[in-house]
C-alpha cells in the first residue's frame, strides 16, 4: 500500500525554506535566552548564528537559481537581499548592519567576506582588531565559518 499524495522526492527549495524557518526559529528564542557570558563570547555566537543564517540564505539561492550569486561579497549580499532577477529575498538584517556598499556588517562593524569553492560557501569575519589577518600572524583573531 502506497501513499499516493507522498512525493518520493521534495524539491531542493521546499527543504530550503525549512532550514531557513528553522534558523530564524532558533535565532528568536536565542535571542529571548539571557546571556551569562563576556563580550567577545556573545561576539562569537552572534557571529555564528549570523554564519548560519548566511549559509542557509545562500542554500536557498542555490537552490532557486540553480547557482550561487556572483561578484564580490557586496554584491553576494545584495543578492541575498534581494536584488536578484526574482527579487527575492533570502536574508533579512537590520539596517545597521548593512554596510554603504550593501555588504553585511559582522559584530565589530566591518564588512563579512564571502568565498566560495565548488559547493563549499566559506564566511569570514575579521573579528576585534577589524582587520583581516594572514593565519600565520600572532595577532589573528578572524572568524570562519
Amino acid at each position: 500500500m502506497t501513499d499516493q499524495g507522498a512525493s518520493p522526492k521534495q524539491p531542493k527549495v521546499f527543504i530550503a525554506f525549512w532550514v531557513v524557518l528553522i534558523l530564524i526559529v532558533a535565532v528568536g528564542v536565542s535571542l529571548l535566552v539571557p546571556a551569562r557570558t563576556g563580550p567577545v563570547i556573545d561576539k562569537a555566537r552572534h557571529i555564528d548564528l549570523e554564519a548560519a543564517q548566511i549559509h542557509a540564505a545562500l542554500q536557498s539561492y542555490e537552490a532557486t537559481f540553480g547557482a550561487f550569486p556572483v561578484g564580490d561579497s557586496s554584491a553576494v549580499f545584495r543578492a541575498l537581499r534581494g536584488q536578484n532577477p526574482r527579487q527575492i529575498v533570502f536574508l533579512s538584517c537590520r539596517s545597521e548592519s548593512v554596510s554603504s556598499d550593501g555588504g553585511f556588517l559582522d559584530p565589530w562593524g566591518t564588512p563579512y567576506k564571502v568565498y566560495f569553492s565548488g559547493g563549499e560557501v566559506l564566511i569570514r569575519s575579521a573579528g576585534p582588531n577589524k582587520q583581516f589577518d594572514d593565519s600565520s600572524d600572532k595577532h589573528f583573531d578572524d572568524y570562519i565559518r
